[in-house]
């Protein structure tokens, strides 16, 4: 995973050079997708190592005014991983990790995609938020999976982290007390994660459209209750627990709401109605319906988490199952809430009739749910 990789990188400032220069060159064109235009004078930074971390290489140029750049005299031997990020406008973006394809091809094309940046909150909803739950021996483990809408044009670079400073990009809410936290999955690399006051932020900027992130972490018995209460960060359109025997939820919003079966096994789902908007918490705790001490925990921690990532993953990439849709549907009016928020962000829609219908459209978003 590159988050491991780059745990090797992110000492490169001060990292010895490679120990003798060889003939990889590495080559690309950076393209600024708000004006479909060259991103002439954005910073390019390539990151390396050999596969133990032994020897390392830092370089950044600006990239010229049709966008390109280069590097060359790069170790090109198949034990070498490279990743090259940009950073343009405020915000970082983040490439994919690749090597040489052979020692005897040491050139290589690369490209990199970046956006002009904004700070607006506004232009963030969380379209579904779902936590799979499992119990351990004095903990549960939970798997996270948050989709994301960045409906604006530019690419989002707003929250800050504890110190209150600009770095952290992105906030993701947590239970108090949750610890051993990882990134399982995401729809880009996420080079690195920054504790906050709020839970934990990420530090690359959220792209324009739909983000992904799938994380896991675990949360300490405080009694005979697993407290699992969050407060959201930006507002939410689907909340969701899946929990696994014998846990069951006791909350002020959510609401069961049938089984799940996953993997042969059937959880038990739980649902908020209607919107939760951002700055709401919401009251959650699981509770063993019956004593812990027969399940099995021959396990560890770590295996157990990944059995519910993979769990959960199984459940994402299932075909779903025909539904009767009602004229206008849950995406209809996240799309239309979307749709309005852009236009009143760009100065097509005036504050008072973007706050009344922004206001409707929510009702009905609540009433849709309810039923």
């Amino acid at each position: 995973m590159r988050i491991v990789v780059l745990s090797l990188l992110v000492a490169l400032v001060s990292a010895a050079p490679a120990q003798a220069a060889t003939d990889g060159v590495i080559t690309g064109r950076i393209v600024n997708e708000t004006t479909g235009k060259p991103a002439a004078g954005a910073e390019v930074i390539l990151g390396g190592a050999d596969e133990n971390g032994s020897r390392r290489i830092r370089r950044s140029v600006a990239a010229d005014a049709d966008g390109r750049y280069r590097f060359g005299d790069l170790p090109s031997g198949a034990d070498w991983l490279y990743v090259i990020d940009a950073v343009f406008d405020g915000g970082r973006f983040p490439g994919s990790p690749f090597t040489f394809p052979r020692r005897d091809e040491p050139r290589l094309q690369t490209s990199l995609k970046v956006w002009n940046t904004s700070t607006d909150p506004q232009a963030i909803l969380v379209t579904r938020d779902a936590m799979f739950v499992l119990p351990s021996e004095n903990s549960v483990g939970v798997v996270e999976s948050v989709t994301v809408l960045n409906h604006g044009r530019l690419a989002y670079v707003g929250r800050g982290g504890e110190d209150g400073s600009a770095e952290t990009t992105f906030g993701f809410g947590l239970p108090a007390g949750a610890g051993q936290v990882a990134i399982q999955d995401a729809s880009f690399d996420v080079p690195e994660l920054v504790a906050t006051d709020f839970g934990f932020g990420i530090t690359v900027a959220l792209p324009p459209g739909k983000s992904t992130f799938t994380y896991s972490y675990q949360v300490p018995a405080d009694g005979a209750t697993y407290v699992l209460s969050k407060t959201a960060l930006y507002p939410t359109a689907d909340l969701l627990v899946f929990a696994g025997d014998p846990l069951s939820l006791d909350s002020d919003r959510m609401r069961e709401s049938g089984t799940e079966v996953v993997g042969g096994k059937v959880y038990r789902r739980w649902v908020a109605p209607g919107m939760v908007d951002a700055g709401d918490t919401v009251l959650i705790q699981a509770v063993a319906e019956a004593e812990m001490a027969w399940l099995p925990f021959a396990i560890g921690a770590g295996v157990l988490l990944a059995l519910i990532s993979a769990a959960y993953l199984f459940m994402r990439r299932r075909p779903r199952t025909a539904e009767v849709t009602p004229k206008e549907s849950r995406d209809d009016l996240i799309a239309e809430i979307a749709s309005l928020d852009l236009a009143y962000e760009t100065g097509g829609v005036q504050k008072q009739e973007w706050e009344s219908r922004r206001e409707r459209l929510k009702s009905q978003l609540v009433d849709l749910e309810k039923t």
